[in-house]
């Protein structure tokens, strides 16, 4: 055999060694940065947290900035979408499966990756121009709290890496544990700041938002208004009805507040018949007007059956004081002085 057909098969293998070396280099590397991965996800408390970490090693492992993780959630049906840097995005529940992540999300779509059809994959109030793009990848699996979807935009399909669906499913099975434990962690956050009985924020909320829109209003110069809110003769209803009555009557309540306020208020039950509302950005004469509405809601609504109405205070920043104390004892005032005119015009009346 001559010397340099020899040479060439050296050169070749060389080669072939090289490229298996350099293969397995990466795939080392790869493997390293999912562990450090893993470790780093098990200290995220936050589905948020948890999805941008990931975002960010699939950014790396993939070479694009073109990512989202999407998550739909069995106990309340919602679903979000996480992109780089930004919060998350509420997907509208109207999406249905006319869309790519609303049948990903449903597990319509095969379990290993979805590439993207003509129909778009998000609305447009939550898209990005890449996901309508040629090259964009989804990958997408179950869990017991939900479903988790990947997605990348790799640009040109055809220069897609063949391993790609691959390398996301190894992120998919990492970060599935993290969002496990971060809901987990939310849900119990949530809870220890929930009133079991009416769904409402508890006093550990209340505490917490009424500083912090406190500090908001103080921040911006903008209004904040507080209401105190009491039902009026409402131990004598659970004498008389019994406290199953007494708790159907709280949680309707609390289900009227909720239509009427909107996303940014705050509403809480402190005990018993006691309900606290914060109003940011509402002046006194805003905050009277949506609470004479409330009153004329509940004065038609079915708590009037049971006998049940309701007495509130207003008190509002800067006006009426510009620390929570003197705002909270000012509207507690005010509510007591409005349960008492309420009961002086029944007395008038009666007496008429």
């Amino acid at each position: 055999m001559s010397r340099q057909p020899q040479m060439s098969q050296i050169t070749t293998s060389l080669s072939v060694t090289r490229g298996v070396t350099a293969a397995l280099d990466r795939q080392l590397a790869e493997a390293t940065q999912l562990a450090d991965l893993a470790r780093r996800l098990l200290t995220r408390m936050t589905v948020d947290t948890v999805a941008q970490e990931v975002l960010t090693v699939l950014a790396e492992h993939l070479a694009t900035r073109h990512t989202l993780l999407a998550l739909r959630r069995v106990s309340t049906g919602d679903a979000v979408v996480h992109y780089p840097g930004m919060s998350p995005q509420p997907i509208p529940t109207d999406a249905g499966t006319d869309t790519l992540l609303g049948r990903c999300l449903a597990g319509k779509t095969r379990e290993r990756s979805c590439d993207l059809p003509d129909s778009p994959l998000l609305p447009a109030s939550v898209a990005l121009p890449w996901i309508d793009a040629p090259g964009a990848t989804f990958v997408g699996r179950d869990f017991a709290s939900g479903r988790l979807v990947l997605g990348v935009g790799l640009g040109d399909a055809g220069q897609r890496a063949f391993d790609t669906a691959e390398r996301m499913q190894a992120l998919v099975r990492i970060a599935i544990p993290a969002i496990e434990g971060a809901l987990l962690h939310e849900d119990a956050e949530s809870r220890a700041r929930t009133d079991a009985l009416t769904g409402l924020g508890n006093r550990v909320g209340y505490d917490e938002a009424v500083k912090a829109a406190l500090e908001s209003a103080k921040r911006y110069g903008t209004p904040l208004s507080l209401v105190m809110i009491d039902l009026d003769h409402f131990k004598q209803i659970n004498d008389q009805l019994g406290h199953e009555v007494g708790d159907m009557i709280l949680r309707d309540l609390a289900a009227l507040l909720r239509q009427e306020l909107r996303a940014a208020d705050g509403c809480f039950r402190l005990g018993g018949d006691e309900f606290v509302v914060l109003l940011p950005n509402a002046a006194p004469s805003a905050a009277q007007s949506v609470f004479e509405r409330i009153t004329d809601r509940v004065a038609t609504s079915s708590l009037k059956n049971f006998g049940a109405s309701m007495s509130y205070g207003i008190a509002s920043y800067p006006e009426d004081g510009r620390i929570v104390r003197q705002l909270a004892a000012k509207a507690d005032k005010r509510m007591y002085a409005h349960k008492a005119e309420r009961r002086a015009a029944l007395t008038l009346h009666s007496d008429i």
